[in-house]
């Protein structure tokens, strides 16, 4: 099972760049991802992983994806399943850094 994001649309914003992804595994697509990139740091905005294919390991693949590709990844402080979600993964959290 290997998940792959597919770019689906690129909007560049005045203090940032604006990227969509489907997450796609074996041709389906599973979910969807929203990520905020600038210069000074790279922001999962959202991440939704479809009912179905919940609870498969399909997100924790695109948050390790998406670290590993931009070295730290932010995410927002009141987001409760998002830090639980990177702390699973073995990310540090500090404030909104991981």
């Amino acid at each position: 099972m290997t998940v792959v994001l597919l770019q689906v649309s690129c909007n560049e914003q005045k203090f940032c760049t604006e990227k969509e992804f489907d997450v796609v595994v074996d041709g389906n697509r599973v979910g969807h991802m929203v990520l905020y990139e600038s210069d000074l740091s790279t922001g999962i905005a959202k991440l939704d992983i479809f009912e179905p294919y919940r609870n498969l390991g399909y997100g924790s693949q695109v948050v390790r994806q998406t670290a590993d590709k931009y070295g730290v990844v932010y995410t927002a402080p009141d987001n409760a399943n998002s830090q639980r979600l990177l702390e699973c993964l073995g990310r540090k959290c500090e404030g909104r850094e991981a």
